[in-house]
């Protein structure tokens, strides 16, 4: 009896592997029939798709990991150009309004008011004009002569108090 029990442990065996051997080669029609006939066929070949459930969610999420991954990194990518994008857009319009203004003020000083103008801030007289220097007094030597001409503090409290004598 023990040795029957052996060899047919051994047949089951080679049958296994011959069954894993047609499930891996797919999905025939030859094996689904056999399956449907044999009920130990069609426990092998269940058996082999549940061992591959695990393989096949992993597949799967490390696949969704990649793909969240390359749309991560080209997202921030995207943002990062958009940013340097509006940086530069800004930058024109700054450059853009410094030319213009330059331009303007260029215009300005080609005029012939701008250099006549100028030139008198320069000093700078026409021929048939004199120039007149006027001399003015200093601040400091008039607050010296005005302190000098006014009447003490001690006065000016008497003189508040009880009255001008």
């Amino acid at each position: 009896m023990a040795g029957g029990n052996v060899e047919r442990a051994a047949d089951l065996v080679e049958l296994t592997i011959a069954t894993a051997a047609e499930a891996v080669r797919a999905l025939s029609p030859a094996l689904v029939a056999r399956a449907r006939r044999d009920p130990v066929v069609a426990w092998q070949v269940e058996v082999f798709w549940r061992s591959l459930r695990p393989l096949v969610a992993s597949f799967v999420l490390v696949l969704g990991l990649a793909c969240a991954w390359a749309f991560a990194g080209i997202t921030i990518r995207e943002n990062a150009l958009a940013r340097e994008i509006t940086a530069t857009q800004a930058q024109i319009a700054a450059e853009e309004a410094k030319q213009t203004q330059l331009e303007a003020s260029a215009a300005e000083k080609q005029t012939a008011d701008y250099i006549v103008e100028r030139a008198r801030s320069l000093g700078w007289v026409w021929p048939w004009e004199a120039m007149i220097a006027v001399e003015q007094v200093r601040a400091d030597q008039n607050a010296a002569s005005d302190a000098s001409s006014r009447p003490s503090r001690i006065q000016r409290w008497i003189a508040l108090f009880f009255g001008s004598r």
